[in-house]
C-alpha cells in the first residue's frame, strides 16, 4: 500500500460577534479556504481545543503539512508587566469574547504561539500557517502555514465603533479597554513563557511561515463582503494553478501585491518566517496545480474527525459550505 501524505487544516471564520462590531466577509473567506469552525462554533474554548487536537492527533505524520487560517477580529493591548515583554501583545478575538474584561477573554499571541510550538514539536514542524519549513531541514520537513486575515494592531484611538473613512471598507480590529490578567492561559504556555515569541510574526521563525493581512501597525479590511487579503490570496492561488506554477510564499505575496490595486492602496500584507522561499504549502508531495487546480481536480477523501470520508472538487469547496460541526478535516492525496 502506497504511503499517504495527510494534509491537515484548521480554518476559523468569524462574522457574528457577541460583543463586538459585526463583520460580513470572514465566514465567506473561511468557506472559500475550506470551512471548519465559524461564527458561534468559534468560541475561545473551541479554538484552543481545535489547536490542541492538531497537536495530539495521531493521524498527523511529520511529512503532512498543516494549514491554520483565521479570519475575524484581532487587536493589540499593553502586555501585563509579569510577561516581561516591554511591549504590546497581539490577540485574536473569539466569537464569545467579552468587551468588558470578564471571561471569555481574547486569545493572546503567546497562547497561540505556544500551541503552534506544541503542534510542531509533536509533528515535526509541519504546521502550514503560512510558515515554511527550515531550508536546512527541508528534506525532512514540510511547510507549515498560518494565515491571519485580521488586524494585529491597536484600535483604541479609533473608538469602539471602529469606523473607517470609507464605509465600504470595514476594519477587522477592535479596541480593548481593559487590562489582561498576567496568568491568562498560563496552563498552556506555563514554563515556556520565556521561549514563546513576542508576536505572531518573528523573523527567525522556523516552525511555520506566517502570511498576515497587514503590518502590525496597520488595519486589515474587508470590502463588499470579503476580506481584502483572503480574496486576493485565492485569486493569486487560482492564477498560479491555471499557469501550472508552484510559487514560493514570497513569490505568492509579490503576485498578490502586483495584481490587486485595493491591497496596494489599503495595506501591506506580510510574509514572515525562515522558510518563506520554500514552495507554498507542499513543495515535495505534489505540484501546486494538483492542489489548487481546476474543477476537474478533486480533494478526496475529506475526513470528518475520523468518520465517513467525503469528496469535494475545488470549486465546490469554494461555493458550498460544510457543516459547522466539521472542526478538523484531513486532506489525503
Amino acid at each position: 500500500m502506497a504511503y499517504q501524505i495527510r494534509r491537515f487544516a484548521l480554518i476559523i471564520g468569524l462574522d457574528d460577534y457577541a460583543k463586538w462590531d459585526q463583520l460580513h466577509g470572514a465566514v465567506t473567506d473561511a468557506k472559500a479556504i475550506k470551512q471548519t469552525l465559524f461564527d458561534k462554533k468559534a468560541t475561545r474554548a473551541a479554538i484552543i481545543e481545535a489547536l490542541e487536537k492538531l497537536r495530539n492527533d495521531e493521524r498527523i505524520n511529520k511529512e503532512g503539512p498543516i494549514v491554520i487560517f483565521y479570519s475575524g477580529h484581532g487587536c493589540e493591548r499593553n502586555s501585563p508587566p509579569a510577561w516581561n515583554l516591554n511591549s504590546k501583545a497581539q490577540y485574536l478575538v473569539p466569537q464569545d469574547c467579552e468587551a468588558t474584561g470578564v471571561w471569555p477573554l481574547p486569545i493572546p499571541n503567546r497562547t497561540i504561539c505556544a500551541l503552534i510550538e506544541g503542534i510542531a514539536r509533536e509533528n515535526g514542524d509541519n504546521i502550514a500557517s503560512a510558515t515554511p519549513c527550515s531550508v536546512s531541514s527541508f528534506d525532512d520537513r514540510f511547510a507549515q502555514t498560518i494565515i491571519f486575515d485580521c488586524c494585529l494592531s491597536a484600535s483604541s484611538t479609533r473608538g469602539l465603533d471602529n469606523k473607517c473613512e470609507d464605509d465600504e471598507y470595514i476594519p477587522r480590529s477592535v479596541g480593548l479597554h481593559f487590562n489582561i490578567p498576567e496568568n491568562l492561559d498560563d496552563d498552556i504556555w506555563g514554563s515556556r513563557a520565556m521561549s514563546v515569541a513576542n508576536g505572531f510574526a518573528y523573523h527567525g521563525l522556523q516552525s511555520h511561515v506566517l502570511l498576515a493581512a497587514c503590518r502590525e501597525t496597520e488595519l486589515a479590511y474587508e470590502h463588499k463582503g470579503r476580506g481584502l487579503f483572503a480574496s486576493a490570496l485565492l485569486v493569486a492561488l487560482r492564477s498560479c494553478a491555471a499557469s501550472g506554477l508552484a510559487p514560493t510564499y514570497a513569490e505568492l505575496l509579490k503576485r498578490i501585491l502586483l495584481e490587486n490595486s485595493q491591497i496596494q492602496k489599503k495595506t501591506h500584507p506580510q510574509c514572515e518566517g525562515f522558510n518563506q522561499n520554500c514552495a507554498f504549502f507542499d513543495a515535495r508531495v505534489a505540484r501546486f496545480s494538483t492542489m489548487f487546480g481546476s474543477r476537474k481536480v478533486a480533494y478526496a477523501p475529506v475526513y470528518r474527525d475520523g468518520t465517513q470520508p467525503l469528496s469535494f472538487e475545488l470549486e465546490e469547496c469554494l461555493e458550498a459550505p460544510l457543516a459547522s460541526a466539521y472542526k478538523i478535516f484531513v486532506l489525503v492525496k
